[in-house]
């Protein structure tokens, strides 16, 4: 007899879930996957790498982004997927976006009861015409439930409170946004002009640097926050790149948002990284590392 196994207990997994319980002749319940023991509404919960083990067909009730994690996984494994998330497919096949473009589409729809519509995206237009036509429109802030800290491929900006971004290799487009707070580590275009004061001028010459140049501006220029790791990085950044200083907050390198045992750092430290918190709108947010 199959066996299934859910990933994810919202409404559809649920429901899937009951009726499966129910009695759908010829399968049998393997069990389901969670983040929460709670949401599993009683149902026997296991983790992922042992529903897998467990079941012929792993339907996924979860979100467009656990989908791109898990599915490789189970199609490796020689399972059988039944996607119910099907958006992120539907963008990557038929409108030939990329993963991150596709995880990026709003979210909208109904489940058999008010038409939802993703707060702040382009559909929020269509709510007028709808209601004439009789719809009850809701609005839902997040597309998905906040998750435990893991590493991921790709990212979806409507699920975090801040995106934190180190390193300026994603794309300022992708991810600009109020919630974005960029660290400016070094500053390029400084360095190419001390190179030049010293008479190397191959440094002009290197595409490299002209595209680190490049980066580092739209990196100022598209963040709600910054972070300097130094008074003289904020400096540069509004010499070269004409960055308000005020936009910038400097918290030097190695500093901790938990009070020090001892005085290690310089005074005014934790107050500026009070006030960046404070001007972010967020004193516990959840926050996106990239």
């Amino acid at each position: 007899m199959p066996k299934i196994g859910i990933v994810g207990m919202g409404v559809i997994g649920r429901r899937v879930a009951e009726a499966v319980h129910r009695g759908i002749p010829g399968v049998t319940l393997a069990g389901v996957t969670v983040r929460k023991p709670e949401t599993a509404a009683g149902f026997g919960a296991l983790p992922l790498d042992a529903l897998i083990e467990r079941s012929d067909l792993i339907v996924e009730a979860a979100t467009q982004a656990a989908l791109r994690e898990f599915g490789p996984t189970v199609l490796g494994a020689g399972k059988h997927l039944m996607v119910l998330s099907v958006g992120a497919l539907v963008g990557v096949l038929d409108w030939k976006l990329d993963i991150q473009g596709a995880i990026d589409l709003p979210n909208f729809g109904s489940r058999n009861g008010p038409t939802e519509i993703e707060a702040g995206s382009a559909y929020e237009a269509l709510i007028p015409e709808l209601e004439r036509r009789g719809h009850e429109v809701e609005i839902f802030a997040h597309s998905s439930a906040q998750t435990p800290l893991r590493l991921v491929e790709s990212v979806e900006p409507r699920r975090y409170d801040v995106i934190h971004d180190h390193t300026g290799s994603v794309s300022p487009g992708r991810l600009a946004g109020p919630h974005l707070v960029r660290t400016l580590h070094f500053c390029v275009a400084a360095k190419m002009a001390t190179y030049v004061r010293l008479g190397r001028l191959r440094t002009l010459a290197n595409p490299n640097n002209w595209h680190a140049v490049r980066i580092e501006r739209e990196r100022a220029q598209s963040a709600a926050a910054l972070i300097a790791v130094s008074a003289r990085v904020r400096r540069e950044f509004g010499r070269f790149h004409g960055l308000d200083p005020a936009r910038a907050t400097v918290i030097s390198n190695g500093a901790s948002f938990a009070a020090p045992a001892e005085p290690r750092e310089r005074p005014g430290g934790h107050r500026r990284r009070r006030t960046l918190r404070v001007a972010l709108g967020h004193h516990c947010p959840f926050t996106s590392s990239v």
